[in-house]
């Protein structure tokens, strides 16, 4: 009985040593993400969301089936410039989509809870997000993309939403484009050669999206 006892004792120090803790850990995320746990994720300030990681600094810059992220309303967002991907089969993309919520400041979802007052350029690529409910307001608008901030011609094409090459199943619900650009004083940045939703990939929804004041070519706000 006393070789069992000191043999207990000596796998639990093992397992309690940091590095064993830490692949531990690890195992137990593997095993929760694998399983389809979904996660949420708050998120107070543009730089966070930038940087695609909440409050308490979890990453989302892959999203996954069931995952939401709460952007806290209150107060406005500068600029979102990020590349956010969706990793999920079709089916959950159709059945449960990752979510990205405007909020109030209690992070209840609250369409126009959130508003925007920089320049934007948010691509989102892979398969299964839904963005919702943020304005973007006349300090807003499309951050530069190519060498000009006007039509050349020839020039790379800006945007406020990118729906990416080979994307699927993205969603863009109750946002709202309220004369972007046209009160935004950055001229270095503040491009007009673009469209506010570039759309590539397939099986996309826009829906209920409210576009007023395209200044610069009318018929240039979708493609």
């Amino acid at each position: 009985m006393q070789h069992i006892v000191s043999a207990l004792s000596c796998l639990m120090r093992k397992l309690c040593r940091p590095a064993r803790v830490a692949m531990l850990a690890a195992a137990v995320l593997s095993v929760w993400a694998s399983a389809g746990f979904a996660a949420s994720f708050y998120v107070d300030t543009a730089a966070q969301f930038n940087n695609a990681t909440d409050k308490s600094g979890n990453s989302f810059s892959t999203l996954h089936t069931g995952d939401r992220v709460y952007l806290k309303g209150g107060t406005s967002f500068g600029g979102l410039i990020v590349t956010l991907t969706g990793s999920m089969t079709d089916t959950q993309a159709q059945s449960n989509p990752a979510i990205i919520y405007a909020c109030d400041s209690n992070y209840n979802p609250t369409a126009g809870g959130v508003t925007v007052d920089g320049l934007s350029a948010i691509a989102l690529q892979g398969t299964g997000i839904a963005f919702c409910g943020v304005t973007f307001s006349s300090l807003s608008g499309m951050y530069k993309a190519g060498s000009y901030t006007d039509y050349s011609g020839n020039d790379s094409a800006a945007y406020i939403f990118q729906l990416s090459a080979g994307s699927s199943y993205m969603t863009l619900s109750h946002i709202k484009f309220d004369h972007c650009g046209l009160n935004n004083t950055d001229y270095a940045n503040n491009d007009h050669y673009g469209t506010y939703i570039s759309i590539f990939g397939y099986h996309h929804t826009v829906q209920y999206c409210d576009i007023s004041g395209r200044d610069f070519n009318p018929a240039d706000y979708l493609n």
